[in-house]
């Protein structure tokens, strides 16, 4: 018993935590001791104890250390055509890789898409010029971008104020402002046209960018348009939005564009 405390120390840290051990053989006699130890005393209950590696196992050392409630996992399958001197460092580095690929992003952190990940992005150099004369294209792009919209506002973690070097992104990635024109939004159907316009207020919104008179154009005709295939809610959202565009005093210059003169 003369390290009584360090083994009380092993067992406990055994008892309360899942561990994964790595660049481990799994054969050291007082590791086995105490694995044993928590299984005999905890049974079923007891946590798992991971070995990961290039370990090579035979069928009879797997269930040796099964019965040790140690549960191997082997890249060895993975690493086997590599050099002797690289199996072992690379079976490690896959490991810890896909652990980072798994490990849930933080509550805290919004993951915005990516600029290179929007439509217009990947559409090649000429994507802009082309976005400004062809209005299918810019149609189509903007049919592509709309659900990458709404996976940034689902996943928006609820801020009363964004974060503010958050919003330039908000506001200007995907380019939206390239494609919202009316010649391209009138090859939309009316449903899908309201839910692009639905998300790029959104993000306007979100970022404190002001309704630009393209996009107050756009929302007008919907607030005036009672078609059954148009989501009253939308239509409301884009009538407040107008609204508090029209009351902002930075707006002013606005209101004339968008609001006309019956209804001023």
């Amino acid at each position: 018993m003369k390290h009584a405390a360090f083994v009380n120390l092993a067992r406990q840290v055994f008892i309360e935590n899942e561990l994964c051990l790595i660049g481990f053989s799994g054969d050291d006699p007082n590791f086995l001791q105490w694995a044993g130890w928590v299984r005999d005393h905890l049974g079923g209950s007891a946590r798992r104890i991971y070995l990961a590696g290039n370990l090579r196992l035979e069928r009879a050392t797997r269930k040796y250390l099964e019965v040790h409630n140690i549960a191997p996992i082997d890249f060895a399958p993975l690493v086997e055509k590599l050099a002797p001197n690289r199996q072992h460092a690379t079976a490690t580095q896959i490991f810890i890789d896909e652990l980072r690929k798994a490990k849930p992003v933080p509550k805290h952190v919004w993951k915005l898409t990516a600029y290179n990940e929007f439509p217009l992005a990947k559409a090649g150099v000429d994507a802009h010029q082309r976005a400004h004369k062809d209005h299918e294209f810019a149609a189509d792009l903007l049919k592509k971008t709309i659900p990458l919209f709404k996976t940034d506002c689902q996943n928006y973690l609820g801020w009363l104020i964004c974060p503010a070097h958050l919003r330039q992104s908000i506001a200007y990635a995907g380019d939206a402002h390239w494609l919202v024109r009316k010649a391209a939004l009138d090859l939309l159907e009316p449903k899908l046209r309201a839910e692009a316009l639905f998300e790029i207020l959104w993000r306007r919104t979100v970022a404190f960018v002001p309704l630009d008179i393209k996009l107050a154009d756009a929302l007008s005709e919907f607030v005036d348009n009672t078609s059954a295939d148009i989501d009253p809610d939308l239509r409301l959202e884009f009538a407040l939005a107008l609204m508090r565009a029209a009351l902002s005093p930075s707006s002013h210059w606005r209101y004339a564009a968008f609001v006309g003169p019956a209804n001023r």
